[in-house]
């Protein structure tokens, strides 16, 4: 499985119109989207495109017409003139927690057959 949770730190810093920062601790999923039905079925907490305590569903990224996200991101490459074959799609990102999602980023890392990197695509 190459599916796992991330530890981050995230920090802000603002200095008009006034001073303001602030440090948290977050985590993050890396999920390998090869890996997301196995997920839903092997942890209790974890769903994919319904409820739960932690939701991954599709439409809350990347969405350009196609059935699933998989299909979306090859799409996207595509349309960005990569063509060549693409292997293991991974995705760094948040899921909907209770139902809520705040997601500033996520990052899909793109390699192709050989596990060779393609693309990030942010």
């Amino acid at each position: 499985m190459r599916s796992s949770l991330y530890n981050c730190h995230v920090f802000h810093k603002r200095f008009t119109p006034r001073e303001y920062g602030f440090t948290t601790r977050i985590f993050m999923w890396h999920l390998d989207l090869d890996e997301v039905e196995t997920l839903h079925r092997t942890l209790p907490l974890f769903s994919h495109n319904k409820k739960n305590i932690y939701s991954f569903r599709d439409d809350d990224h990347l969405f350009i017409g196609k059935p699933t996200l998989r299909e979306n991101v090859v799409a996207y490459l595509q349309q960005n003139g990569i063509d060549d074959r693409v292997g293991c799609i991974s995705l760094l990102t948040n899921l909907r927690t209770f139902g809520h999602v705040f997601n500033s980023v996520s990052f899909f890392f793109c390699y192709d057959n050989n596990n060779e990197p393609l693309a990030v695509v942010v």
